[in-house]
């Protein structure tokens, strides 16, 4: 069994680029642990980007989500407020002019769905 000393050992030089065997060696233990103990690191370290992958890749989702939601409540006011009024009486351009624009904030919003590694975007 590794004590606390010999476990930061290994990781400091290892960090350095140290082999394997010559940690074992100066650390007086086997190679096999040494390679055990670092790969164990290595998975550890490997699920907890993981687990910060998914954690933010869920945010980014229900960011994008919530502003297509609220996108939509405003196309959805525009359009009743269009309806409600006598649009003979109103600038036709300028009613117009806003539901293109809201369309267009609309084009091209997809919310990104990432299943694997290869799609997420902030490696």
């Amino acid at each position: 069994m590794l004590n606390e000393n010999q476990k930061s050992s290994i990781f400091e030089m290892r960090s350095r680029g140290i082999s394997y065997a010559k940690i074992a060696e100066e650390l007086k233990i086997s190679k096999p642990t040494v390679i055990k103990y670092v790969q164990s690191y290595r998975n550890f370290i490997t699920n907890l980007i993981e687990i910060q992958k998914d954690e933010l890749a869920k945010s980014l989702e229900n960011n994008i989500k919530s502003r297509i939601t609220s996108m939509d409540l405003l196309y959805t006011k525009l359009f009743l407020e269009i309806s409600q009024r006598d649009l003979s009486k109103e600038n036709f351009n300028s009613l117009f002019k806003a539901i293109l624009n809201i369309q267009e904030q609309f084009k091209g919003i997809e919310v990104p769905s990432f299943t694997n590694q290869e799609d997420f975007p902030f490696d």
